[in-house]
C-alpha cells in the first residue's frame, strides 16, 4: 500500500460525487468519493493511500485518457516474480510502488532509469484521518 500525507486544498460538491483536491509537495491529486467524511476539511492534513495495482504506467500520455491524476516518475528499480513485476518509482509525491504483469512490463520495454507517466484514478485513492507522528512512524511523507 502506498501511503502519504496531503493537505486538503478544496472540496468540490457535484450532484452525484464529491471531489477532494489534495496537495502533496506542490503536486495536486484529485479524489472522487460519494460522501465527504465529517473529519475532512479544507486546509487540514489527511492520510492518503492507494494500492500498488491501482497505479497505471505509460511511457507517454499523448491522447485523451479518463484517468484524473497523471504524474511524471522515474523507474528506480524493478523485480519480477511469478508473472508480476514490482516497480519502484520516484515522483514529486515521493516513492511509489506499482505492480503490473510481467508481460506488460516487457511490452512497454521498460528499464531502470526510464521516465514514465504514472496515472492514478481518483476513485482508487482512499483517505484516512491524519495522526501526525503516527503517520511519520508508518513511513508516510508529510506535506507542508
Amino acid at each position: 500500500m502506498n501511503r502519504f500525507t496531503a493537505n486538503v486544498k478544496a472540496i468540490e460538491n457535484h450532484e452525484i460525487v464529491k471531489h477532494i483536491i489534495l496537495e502533496i509537495d506542490g503536486t495536486i491529486l484529485k479524489t472522487i468519493i460519494s460522501k465527504v467524511p465529517a473529519w475532512v476539511a479544507e486546509g487540514e492534513s489527511v492520510s492518503v493511500a492507494f494500492r500498488e495495482l491501482s497505479v497505471c504506467i505509460g511511457t507517454s500520455c499523448e491522447g485523451k485518457v479518463s484517468i484524473e491524476n497523471r504524474l511524471s516518475a522515474v523507474l528506480e528499480t524493478h523485480r519480477s516474480k511469478n508473472s508480476l513485476t514490482e516497480l519502484v518509482l520516484r515522483s514529486r509525491i515521493g516513492t511509489v510502488v506499482a505492480l503490473m504483469t510481467e508481460d506488460s512490463f516487457h511490452e512497454l520495454e521498460l528499464k531502470d532509469g526510464d521516465e514514465l507517466i504514472m496515472m492514478l484514478r481518483g476513485i482508487d485513492i482512499t483517505l484516512e484521518p491524519h495522526f501526525g507522528r503516527l503517520d511519520k512512524a508508518m513511513g508516510m511523507k508529510v506535506a507542508n
